[in-house]
């Protein structure tokens, strides 16, 4: 996955977030990935680190399923 990320060059807050799940943008890829999951635990501790309301994070999974869905 390094090599194909060089390829892309992204910037290293989003090739770092990819590989090692740090900073905020790798804390949002974990709760995605929690929310897939069904990990509430994890998904609650995410939302406080993040500042988000834990109450609107199912919105919010379900705002990204629709924007997919509607995708090309």
């Amino acid at each position: 996955m390094t090599d194909l990320l060089q390829e892309l060059h992204l910037p290293d807050t989003l090739r770092d977030a990819l590989l090692t799940r740090r900073g905020e943008d790798g804390q949002i890829l974990a709760l995605v990935e929690a929310t897939e999951r069904q990990d509430e635990e994890i998904a609650q501790e995410l939302c406080g680190r993040l500042g988000i309301p834990p109450g609107i994070l199912g919105g919010l999974s379900l705002d990204a399923l629709a924007w997919s869905a509607a995708l090309p």
